[in-house]
């Protein structure tokens, strides 16, 4: 251990040089002999691991020594990865993630972790792929903004006007091949074999319905 501090002798003078103060060559000494007797920088103690018992006594150099074996400090191998450059073949363990790529069941991205602040009352092109599932629903309920049985249109004629070569159902610029129009007489759907007024229509099957005439 080192000697007491013999508080009869200077322990501060003036730097010449700086006009401020510093420890005198004794002082100095001092503290170089007390940081020794207590395994600081000057110490001889040497230690091969770092623990609770032992790293407070530890010089910087045994300290950085310790550091860079691998196996005895916390910067092993697959504790730090560097993300900016490639790994390889060295990657997460599957245990450690969630793979959403497969069918995750009641696993749930929690809601706080997103934001859903667009709202749709119509399904266009523009915003459909940015709708939730209940604005979709909405939308599909309206009747103005959705194909339902109140909105599709098929055209309607009776046996006679089908075969009246002058009835609008044969003359109107909509009746083209494959036209088709619903017979409120039989009710049965028939198609236009071609646009002409006296075109045919035919059945499903192609066999002749209705002739014009």
């Amino acid at each position: 251990m080192a000697d007491n501090l013999d508080i009869a002798r200077p322990i501060v003078e003036i730097d010449p040089a700086t006009g401020e103060f510093k420890a005198t060559p004794y002082f100095e000494t001092y503290l170089y002999d007390l940081v020794a007797a207590i395994g600081g920088e000057a110490g001889t103690l040497d230690h091969t691991l770092l623990n609770p018992a032992s790293i407070g006594t530890n010089t910087h150099a045994q300290i950085d020594t310790h550091i860079t074996a691998g196996d005895a400090h916390i910067a092993l191998t697959n504790e730090h990865l560097d993300w900016t450059a490639d790994q390889g073949a060295t990657n997460i363990h599957t245990g450690n993630y969630t793979d959403w790529s497969a069918d995750q069941g009641a696993t749930n991205i929690h809601s706080g972790n997103y934001t859903d602040t667009t709202d749709h009352t119509a399904l266009d092109a523009g915003t459909i792929g940015v709708n939730t599932h209940a604005q979709i629903d909405t939308a599909i309920s309206t009747a103005a903004s959705h194909i339902s049985d109140s909105n599709i249109h098929l055209a309607t004629a009776t046996t006679a006007e089908l075969e009246a070569i002058a009835n609008a159902v044969n003359t109107d610029a909509s009746k083209i091949l494959g036209y088709p129009v619903r017979n409120t007489t039989t009710g049965t759907i028939v198609f236009a074999s071609g646009a002409a007024d006296g075109s045919v229509w035919h059945f499903y099957d192609e066999s002749t319905a209705h002739t014009p005439a």
